[in-house]
């Protein structure tokens, strides 16, 4: 996010937010010891749209090369179409696209603990 622009004071705002975060599961009416969480967002957690955005944004940035995605106009290409949680990789063929989505995987196994 710092090679992003974000703020570090909004970063360590964050950081904060979630830093000690633990947990507890409840079975048959029995209550665990808490744990530690160590990836993911809380849940009903306000910035999670913003966060879950701004990781897809980051690992699709990474992946997506210029000559990646489909022509639509001379000069313009187009990789990708985003909304909420769907995301639709385009490519002008089913190898090129089996391509994309093996480098999306990996870059998203590797920052984002899949």
């Amino acid at each position: 996010m710092t090679f992003d622009g974000v703020p570090p004071k909004i970063i360590a705002m964050i950081k904060a937010y979630y830093r000690s975060t633990t947990t507890r599961i409840l079975v048959h009416n029995n209550l665990s010891e808490p744990f530690a969480i160590r990836s993911g967002v809380r849940q009903d957690c306000v910035l999670m749209p913003i966060l879950f955005n701004y990781a897809i944004d980051w690992v699709l940035g990474k992946v997506l090369q210029e000559n990646d995605g489909i022509d639509i106009a001379p000069g313009r290409g187009l990789t990708d179409l985003d909304y909420a949680d769907d995301i639709a990789l385009l490519t002008a063929s089913f190898g090129d696209l089996q391509s994309m989505v093996s480098r999306v995987n990996e870059v998203a196994k590797s920052v984002l603990c899949l």
